[in-house]
């Protein structure tokens, strides 16, 4: 079998979880507070989202979570990598 290339698969770690991560605050941008309680009671089997939400995030807020995410998931993707291509 093939090995994997552990700085091609964590940069394609951190992209993914990063367009996640932008994907979940632009829904956050476009519906309302009411929608998003909805949506998060319908995903998570009615628990109480309402004084947990809150619509107000500023840019650094997004670009440091979006950065936080992408350096976490880039570590992660580097050491299943590894893993895989140490006992392959």
């Amino acid at each position: 079998m093939d090995k994997l290339n552990q700085n091609s698969f964590a940069i394609a770690s951190g992209i993914c979880s990063l367009l996640f991560h932008l994907g979940c605050y632009l829904l956050i941008a476009i519906m309302g507070k009411g929608s998003l309680v909805k949506l998060s009671n319908l995903l998570f089997h009615r628990m109480a989202f309402s004084n947990i939400i809150h619509m107000k995030i500023s840019v650094g807020e997004t670009l440091f979570d979006a950065f936080s995410s992408f350096l976490f998931w880039c570590s992660f993707g580097y050491l299943l990598a590894f893993i895989y291509n140490k006992f392959i």
